[in-house]
């Protein structure tokens, strides 16, 4: 672990933007343009006041529109670990700057390894845990903190993640909000404790893992293809509200509803996956982290109102034909499809209609996935991004925005 550190803070410190080829800078910025209509669609106040309460709001207002990018191969979402951050840091005029895409660059690849370097049990959520680290790489590049301090931030962050469960969204806490952002502020303090003489050991950060946290270490993997093979550039973007899980098989619906579909033809639905995703089966939800974590309610509200956005959950959670809907559709775990991961997150829907039609329709690829045949382009970002901020900016306001993306913007 020791060795794979030093490496990971080597690279940090020697990456330049002139090392970036075209396409990561690329995909950098439309990953931060993407994470900053998060941001503003989910925020309710201005940000402000102390660093630690501007990352931790930032943080919150991008985890709860459930939009945020992630990446299957860092098993979560980089971004925001580190984003909110850096925004706290430097500020909102600044995020289009070189210095900024080559930290970013820097510290996704970092949060990426260490995720995909942690194996945890299915009851805890990988917010705000191993990927604490890359939120000290963030601060500690954007202040100054030497090579020495950094290597001790990143140990001292990773052996103090947060207790994130899975519980949290199934119950429908807002503490599933809140996760990303304490990592975010920890990831600060650890900087500044390595730089006021803490110390912390490789020893104690596999203790807390593999004992405490019950946890497998893949530690091939926190620097497999550093420097050589940015896994920025096969991130996925989400464009339906809600879990990941639940994506592929909305994308089904929509396909079905674009061909003529429609809730009243529906008798039930069965959603088949892998072991993982089979868990949100819930069948009502009392808020809107529920809905967001919950297959059925998802899908009922998508068929019912013919969209899944962060303003058709909050309108239709509560619609009774939704809840109705939602009573009929049920998910269950196929072993045929845990078998394809982690290259492939697969599924099937099949469609009970009441004249006795059944629609079957398999996925192994969600819309927003670098890998899907149908190419989510910049065009795509941008759209998005527009959606996130309709009357949360002015179109002028946006045009800037989206014109901070050609290459000669830099």
């Amino acid at each position: 672990m020791k060795e794979k550190i030093r490496h990971q803070i080597e690279f940090a410190y020697r990456l330049s933007y002139e090392d970036l080829n075209e396409d990561t800078k690329e995909r950098v910025k439309e990953v931060i343009l993407d994470s900053i209509g998060c941001i503003a669609l989910g925020k309710n106040k201005n940000i402000q006041g102390s660093l630690e309460d501007r990352i931790f709001d930032y943080a919150r207002a991008m985890v709860s529109t459930e939009l945020y990018e992630g990446n299957r191969f860092a098993i979560g979402h980089p971004a925001i670990h580190i984003m909110p951050v850096m925004l706290a840091v430097c500020g909102e005029e600044n995020v289009f700057s070189k210095r900024f895409i080559t930290v970013f660059a820097a510290a996704y690849e970092i949060a990426a390894r260490w995720g995909a370097s942690i194996a945890f049990s299915n009851t805890i959520l990988g917010h705000g845990t191993v990927m604490t680290a890359a939120a000290a790489v963030a601060y500690g590049l954007l202040t100054g903190a030497d090579e020495e301090e950094l290597y001790e931030a990143v140990l001292i962050a990773a052996s103090l993640p947060c207790v994130s469960v899975w519980q949290s969204v199934f119950d429908g806490s807002e503490l599933h909000d809140c996760y990303t952002g304490l990592a975010g502020m920890i990831g600060v303090r650890a900087v500044k404790m390595a730089q006021e003489g803490v110390r912390c050991t490789e020893e104690m950060v596999k203790e807390v893992y593999e004992t405490v946290m019950g946890a497998t270490l893949r530690l091939e993997n926190m620097d497999k293809g550093l420097g050589e093979d940015f896994w920025i550039n096969r991130n996925y973007f989400k464009i339906h509200t809600g879990c990941r899980f639940i994506h592929p098989f909305a994308d089904i619906l929509s396909g079905l509803m674009e061909e003529g579909l429609t809730a009243d033809e529906v008798e039930r639905m069965e959603v088949y996956t892998y072991k993982k995703a089979a868990r949100l089966t819930a069948q009502a939800a009392q808020s809107e982290v529920e809905a967001k974590f919950s297959t059925p309610v998802s899908l009922a509200i998508l068929l019912y109102c013919g969209k899944l956005t962060h303003t058709s959950v909050h309108e239709y959670i509560a619609n009774e034909t939704v809840k109705e809907l939602a009573h009929r559709i049920f998910l269950m775990e196929e072993d045929v499809y845990n078998r394809l991961l982690p290259d492939k997150r697969g599924g099937r829907l099949v469609v009970y209609k009441k004249n006795g039609e059944i629609l079957k329709r398999e996925v192994f690829h969600a819309k927003g996935d670098y890998d899907n045949p149908h190419a989510f382009t910049q065009t795509d970002v941008i759209a998005k991004f527009r959606d996130n901020t309709a009357g949360r900016m002015p179109k002028e306001q946006q045009d800037e925005w989206i014109a901070l993306l050609t290459p000669e913007s830099i």
